[in-house]
């Protein structure tokens, strides 16, 4: 004998002798393997090697309990030779004990090479994992602090708050990347240039500053196709009245300058503006 267990795969119950076997005994494939189980019992527990001797057809269907299993192993391949001389076919390369012991090795092998790997394998902790630890045992994790935006030294500080203000009043605070945006658009530009810019962008109520450029502007922002238009005789009168009195034009400069005008028949009746009324003024002169 060759040990107290026998090799069986997991194939062996769909092989194709089984279903043929099935087919011959009229049984069940179940039923065919269950036979035949209690046939290789047998053959493992009496038998050195394949060669069957002194083994009848009567006998191995007395061990299977099983009419016929002689018969049909002998159609299937499974069985070769005839009475007192049986031969049972590849039974060392699955059973036996050099078949066996092949399988012992084999799953020797296997264990050992499974150990090894997991002896391998890392088992710190990740700094990923560490981190957390550290914030369960109460340990603070410093947090990198935002930079704070400071205003460039090219930039009119002047200007610049009331660019601020103006951003406030029209209930747009400026963020600071909108505020490193709009300073690289003073970056070229003179003192003077950029308080004119800051000028340009309070009067007409514009979130951005703008690159000023003789009487006209341009918009940095691509607003109008990046076309450049006119300045109207409402905003130039505008302008003046600002630059001559040093500010921008009150409703107290609106009605000054009506009284001040002596006939207002040229004047457009809805004129709310200095630059309106001074151009339905010069109107009025031309006609």
């Amino acid at each position: 004998m060759a040990g107290d267990w026998i090799k069986l795969q997991h194939a062996t119950p769909d092989k194709p002798e089984i279903w043929q076997l099935s087919e011959i005994l009229d049984i069940a494939p179940e039923q065919v393997v269950g036979h035949l189980l209690r046939l290789w019992i047998w053959c493992d527990q009496q038998l050195l090697n394949s060669n069957a001797v002194n083994v009848t057809d009567v006998l191995i269907e007395s061990v299977t309990r099983c009419k016929g299993m002689a018969r049909a192993l002998k159609k299937v391949g499974w069985l070769e030779g005839e009475n007192y001389s049986f031969s049972f076919t590849n039974y060392d390369r699955h059973n036996g004990k050099s078949a066996k012991n092949r399988a012992l090795t084999a799953q020797r092998v296997a264990e050992s090479r499974a150990k090894t790997c997991n002896e391998n394998v890392t088992h710190e902790s990740l700094p990923e994992k560490r981190r957390e630890e550290n914030i369960k045992k109460g340990t603070k994790v410093p947090k990198e602090k935002p930079k704070k935006w400071t205003l460039p030294e090219h930039v009119n500080a002047k200007a610049w708050n009331e660019f601020e203000a103006h951003r406030k009043e029209i209930a747009k605070p400026l963020t600071d990347r909108a505020r490193s945006k709009n300073a690289t658009i003073l970056e070229n530009l003179t003192p003077e240039q950029q308080q004119a810019s800051v000028d340009q962008t309070i009067a007409n109520r514009w979130t951005g500053l703008f690159k000023p450029k003789g009487g006209n502007h341009e918009t940095s922002q691509g607003l109008h196709n990046n076309k450049t238009y006119p300045e109207s005789r409402s905003a130039r009168a505008d302008r003046i009245w600002r630059e001559r009195n040093g500010g921008e034009t009150t409703q107290g400069d609106v009605d000054q300058l009506r009284r001040d005008i002596q006939s207002g028949a040229g004047l457009s009746a809805s004129a709310e503006s200095v630059g309106e009324i001074l151009d339905g003024e010069f109107t009025r002169e031309k006609s």
